[in-house]
């Protein structure tokens, strides 16, 4: 999926003949899954990433409207798949012996991040996320 998202990127970027770009889309837009999510591998579930990409760059390619069925779908399955705490879980790929770093993803180990290695999580708790998508220190 990572390329296609790129190569539809480049597309719109370059001012690429109209059907090149819709030949690409029309790719992009069959791998949609039926929970309106796309995938990072075929092999894998959807996840918010994989979705979320594809679905700027088809917007950023002005291959679809947000309006369109295809992008209502997709962000149905982001709400569906959004934690209460306004984050999605996308699980690792990373093999288990590169050394992850803990960047105050709140989801501890379900994203792979052995306990040890959570280091961050003091500082993200005492942290809050501002009506106008600012990171703010908590009142007390």
């Amino acid at each position: 999926m990572e390329e296609k998202v790129m190569k539809l990127f480049g597309l719109a970027w370059s001012k690429a003949p109209a059907a090149e770009v819709r030949a690409t889309t029309a790719v992009l837009l069959k791998e949609q899954r039926a929970d309106g999510g796309w995938s990072q591998l075929t092999t894998l579930d959807s996840d918010a990433y994989a979705t979320g990409k594809a679905m700027v760059a088809l917007v950023e390619a002005a291959s679809i409207r947000t309006g369109s069925e295809a992008y209502r779908r997709g962000v149905q399955y982001l709400l569906n798949t959004q934690h209460a705490d306004g984050s999605w879980l996308v699980k690792t790929r990373a093999f288990a012996l590169q050394p992850l770093k803990d960047s105050g993803f709140p989801h501890g180990r379900a994203s792979g991040f052995p306990r040890r290695e959570r280091v961050g999580l003091r500082w993200r708790s005492r942290m809050q996320w501002s009506r106008s998508g600012r990171l703010a220190a908590r009142r007390a």
